[in-house]
């Protein structure tokens, strides 16, 4: 479901640990009802150690710039291997 990246994220519970990298599209403005801004997407996906590694744009309007991005990330510091 668009617009909601941030519950898709949570849902996924553990599950979570055990990615390297995601990709999500943000919005400097949100577009959906209940969707997130840019700035609460990324506080979240910092708090789960994931870092910025490309912002791409994806919606732009002329009189307001750019409106959401393409976000990539990867995990800080690694993935903590498990026994």
């Amino acid at each position: 479901m668009q617009g909601f990246d941030l519950e898709a994220l949570h849902g996924a519970g553990v599950v979570i640990e055990q990615l390297l990298a995601m990709q999500s599209e943000v919005s400097v403005q949100p577009i959906y009802d209940g969707m997130p801004n840019m700035n609460t997407a990324l506080e979240s996906f910092h708090k789960i150690s994931f870092k910025i590694t490309g912002l791409y744009p994806v919606t732009r309007d002329t009189e307001l710039g750019i409106i959401e991005f393409d976000c990539v990330m990867r995990r800080n510091g690694g993935l903590a291997v498990k026994s």
